[in-house]
């Protein structure tokens, strides 16, 4: 059985799968038929029909539900990114990147000019003050329930943290976080994860490709996509983050109730 199957279809990984005869079971929420990695081909389907599907409106409107959905809101800002399209990069360039081992959502921006454009710092404050605004937040209505900034690298997520320093002094530095996979002050209990998912603040956890799948944190309400996301598997994958239902025998005081959660971002 192999979990997160759309991850399947990378070289290393079919070679493995190619080598056992025996039956396979594939399981994810984001199946793909993009060239030279169709999950629905890697397992015998017909492209856009799994064996077994339960869709996320199932999921939403089952009752009681399983998962909670969302609003969209576009932040109205200039905001300096190319957007997140299913097919910004060629089929070509796709191609290239699966045979030399590596995933199109792992683009480094590091260094890059499209870096330079996002982290401008005018356009990133008012990103920051509009998420203020507009973002949900908890019981008490002054602060932002838990929160991810999908930051495009190291030096946007700390020019985002600087700026949450800068415009919320009172918080002393406690507001937001960044929260990247090599800073060893993250991982482990009492770590900034840690601190995140258990205790009241950090209230935004600001993260440059850690928290994008995988992380299981109940009280997330929102989402800001301050980076653009090339790969659509991906894209839904983060989305997820905010899905999980509240666990109603283990309320937190910052998040009391969750109807919804809010995905903001400078969509073309």
């Amino acid at each position: 059985m192999v979990d997160e199957s759309h991850r399947s279809i990378y070289n290393t990984y079919k070679e493995v799968l190619n080598y056992f005869k025996t039956i396979t079971l594939g399981l994810t929420a984001t199946p793909t038929d993009i060239i030279d990695h169709n999950t629905f081909q890697l397992f015998y389907c017909e492209d856009g029909i799994p064996t077994f599907a339960y869709t996320f409106e199932e999921a939403i409107n089952n009752v009681p539900p399983y998962l909670c959905t969302f609003q969209v809101m576009k932040i109205q800002t200039k905001f300096q990114i190319e957007g997140i399209r299913k097919r910004t990069i060629s089929l070509e360039d796709q191609k290239k990147l699966l045979l030399e081992g590596k995933e199109i959502e792992e683009i480094n921006f590091e260094g890059s000019q499209l870096e330079k454009q996002v982290i401008n710092k005018g356009t990133n404050a008012l990103i920051v003050k509009e998420f203020m605004e507009e973002c949900i937040k908890d019981h008490d209505g002054v602060l932002p329930g838990k929160t991810i900034f999908f930051c495009s690298s190291m030096a946007h997520a700390r020019r985002i943290e600087e700026i949450f320093d800068k415009l919320y002094p009172q918080y002393n530095g406690e507001l937001a976080k960044v929260l990247v996979s090599d800073d060893s002050r993250v991982c482990g209990k009492g770590g900034l994860l840690d601190q995140f998912t258990n205790n009241d603040m950090p209230r935004v956890a600001i993260s440059v490709d850690m928290l994008d799948t995988g992380i299981d944190v109940r009280e997330i309400v929102n989402l800001v996509f301050a980076k653009p996301v090339y790969s659509y598997t991906k894209f839904w994958q983060m989305i997820g983050r905010g899905t999980r239902l509240l666990e109603s025998s283990k309320p937190k005081p910052w998040c009391t109730e969750k109807e919804v959660f809010l995905i903001l971002g400078g969509f073309n």
